[in-house]
């Protein structure tokens, strides 16, 4: 493998500089980074190889597929161009916009645990199909009024529920760029193993969690269909946090693949049949509860 200085004093051929030479020639985005550093044909000879990296990270950026899909050896990365004291031109990276806008996004979240290209996702644009448009619906109505009712979406995998509770919390963010980490994302089973653990050591580290759960602007709790409920856990944690949650009207949302009665219903023997009753009745009475279906958007 070439060594970098290697790289740097390659030689490219004249036949097929003159070509890259005519193909740069006819790049207008090109053609203003010559005149702007006043590059004679000499100079442009010398640094065809910044000015051709140039002209394909500018055509990577026309035609951006989006972070999740760039094709850069650098995603997320913009190249530009400065020209030193000898008239040598010297690469420069930057985030691109899209990137500047993810890291913004990133600073939102309390706690997450979704993968970092979901930071640029908007329910501006989010896939369309027509039980996913209620959620939508539903989502922007709490952004736009303060809409303080809890959201249960439910379905089979691979619907995009994760997908639109990441939607949900980036606009929540960007609409409250004034709060900081105001979002917490977490997924439902991972959130209240770690409560249960730290409060039957005595660690002080479940009062700042409880806290955040309780007092964050946004709860997003993912897979929350497949927690197994006891006593403890409902009468000591879950009913205490989301109660709080209602009582001070904070935006709460849930993602499942069950329905409310079909999550209480497979967690019937860790549960008393009144404390059953109780939390069903909550959340029934709390939550405006979606199914989505329709067509597999991840397969």
């Amino acid at each position: 493998m070439k060594s970098s200085k290697e790289i740097e004093k390659y030689e490219i051929e004249p036949h097929l500089e003159e070509e890259m030479l005519t193909l740069l020639k006819k790049d207008e985005a090109v053609l203003r980074q010559i005149r702007l550093f006043r590059l004679s044909k000499g100079e442009v000879k010398a640094n065809i190889g910044p000015l051709l990296d140039y002209q394909e990270d500018l055509s990577f950026c026309q035609n951006c597929p989006g972070l999740a899909s760039c094709k850069k050896m650098t995603p997320g990365l913009r190249l530009s161009l400065e020209i030193d004291d000898q008239r040598n031109l010297r690469r420069l990276y930057d985030p691109c916009e899209k990137e500047l806008l993810r890291r913004k996004t990133a600073l939102g979240y309390l706690h997450r645990d979704i993968p970092l290209e979901y930071d640029i996702y908007s329910l501006k644009n989010a896939d369309k199909s027509p039980s996913r448009n209620q959620v939508i619906n539903a989502m922007v109505s709490a952004l736009k009024k303060g809409e303080s009712r809890f959201l249960y979406i439910y379905g089979k995998k691979k619907l995009g529920k994760t997908y639109l509770l990441s939607c949900f919390g980036n606009d929540f963010i960007h609409l409250h760029e004034d709060l900081g980490g105001c979002v917490y994302f977490g997924d439902a089973e991972d959130c209240f193993v770690t409560l249960k653990r730290l409060g039957f050591k005595g660690e002080k580290e479940v009062e700042s969690l409880l806290y955040d759960l309780k007092n964050c602007p946004l709860l997003l709790l993912d897979d929350f269909s497949s927690l197994s409920l006891n006593r403890y856990l409902v009468e000591d944690y879950l009913l205490p946090i989301l109660s709080y949650r209602k009582e001070k009207k904070l935006l709460t949302a849930f993602a499942g693949k069950k329905s409310i009665e079909e999550f209480l219903e497979a967690n019937k023997r860790g549960l008393t049949p009144s404390l059953r009753e109780e939390l069903e009745a909550f959340l029934k009475t709390s939550c405006r509860s979606f199914e989505l279906d329709g067509v597999d958007f991840y397969s």
